[in-house]
């Protein structure tokens, strides 16, 4: 891991219904939200905290930052999440570097 750190917390307190939101703590920059929004009603969560990984994952590359999720991603993510930095390391080379996510609970694969 790099020493720049980054954080992401999910932060259903302030959103109104229909949406889910995170804050992004990133080192030297002040937080930032990340939302999504459902027009056809709540959105699920048992999705966690996947999309906003999956959201938050090439700005992170992009500057290098590690991330720890505090919540819950699923072990699926979590399995192929390297191979989707792989994919956009050869598609832009020298832009992204490879970024370890750890998180603090991993849930199992739906059956």
């Amino acid at each position: 891991m790099t020493d720049l750190l980054a954080h992401l917390r999910l932060d259903e307190t302030a959103a109104p219904e229909g949406i889910r939101a995170a804050s992004l703590e990133v080192p030297g920059i002040d937080a930032r939200s990340l939302w999504y929004e459902s027009l056809d009603g709540p959105l699920d969560p048992d999705t966690g905290v996947d999309p906003f990984v999956l959201g938050s994952l090439l700005y992170f590359m992009e500057h290098g930052h590690d991330l720890h999720v505090h919540g819950t991603v699923s072990r699926r993510l979590l399995q192929n999440v390297d191979e989707l930095q792989m994919c956009w390391l050869k598609w832009q080379p020298g832009r992204y570097s490879k970024i370890a996510i750890s998180a603090d609970d991993v849930s199992p694969d739906a059956p």
